[in-house]
């Protein structure tokens, strides 16, 4: 893969991840803003658990749990199935309900545990999201700013590349990766290493050139390794 083809890839997959995070803000919006609303005219009153009921969820692989509470409204009991699971919870268990007043079997329950689940997957996903494309916008500028000041080493047959294990595992399979050993007018040595990849698709097998764009005098340790497209 070239240099720009990386980058793009990179900054689709940053943007996709920032969307998630987006998505589960207007979740958590909609969540609150629903609460909000109804919490207006509503009425809370205590409510026991009645039954707890479990079942296997084989498409994600998980455990579903239903809970069923009772309570009294202008002198009816009322069955309604609540929101959320807690496990915690235990049959005879009191929680505290809302109802509508207009219509007594209408309850919601507070969404603040729920928002602030999803406040954990914001926050990791929304960083991690930007952490991607941000940096991928930095290193474009940088391999730019490189490529200008002509401070980049083309790796023809004179470099030495050596094939081998990297330190990412992924799904149970080992990543690979290749250093470019370089030498300098002075003999002096240095090693680039390329990004992991798999075993099944190394960018470097078909012979294509390899430009590693790095400032060698200032910091050899920062570079950037990429197959010419």
């Amino acid at each position: 893969m070239g240099v720009y083809r990386i980058y793009k890839m990179k900054i689709i997959a940053g943007v996709s991840i920032s969307a998630a995070a987006a998505v589960f803000i207007a979740i958590c919006a909609f969540f609150l803003i629903r609460w909000f609303d109804f919490k207006k005219d509503c009425v809370s009153t205590e409510a026991v658990i009645v039954d707890i009921r479990s079942s296997y969820n084989s498409s994600n692989d998980s455990t579903d749990y239903d809970v069923t509470v009772e309570y009294i409204a202008d002198g009816k009991i009322y069955r309604r199935p609540l929101e959320y699971y807690i496990s915690s919870m235990r049959e005879g268990q009191s929680v505290t309900i809302y109802y509508d007043p207009d219509d007594p079997y209408k309850i919601m329950n507070s969404p603040y545990l729920t928002c602030a689940i999803l406040l954990i997957f914001i926050l990791i996903l929304g960083g991690v999201g930007t952490y991607f494309w941000l940096s991928e916008i930095l290193n474009k500028r940088t391999i730019n700013r490189l490529a200008a000041e002509n401070k980049y080493i083309v790796c023809d047959d004179q470099v030495e590349r050596y094939e081998g294990s990297s330190n990412i595992t992924v799904n149970n399979v080992r990543y690979l990766q290749t250093d470019f050993i370089y030498h300098d007018s002075d003999g002096k040595e240095y090693v680039f290493s390329s990004r992991a990849y798999h075993p099944r698709k190394n960018p470097f097998a078909d012979g294509r050139n390899v430009t590693i764009y790095v400032d060698i005098e200032k910091n050899p340790k920062k570079y950037y390794v990429h197959t010419d497209d």
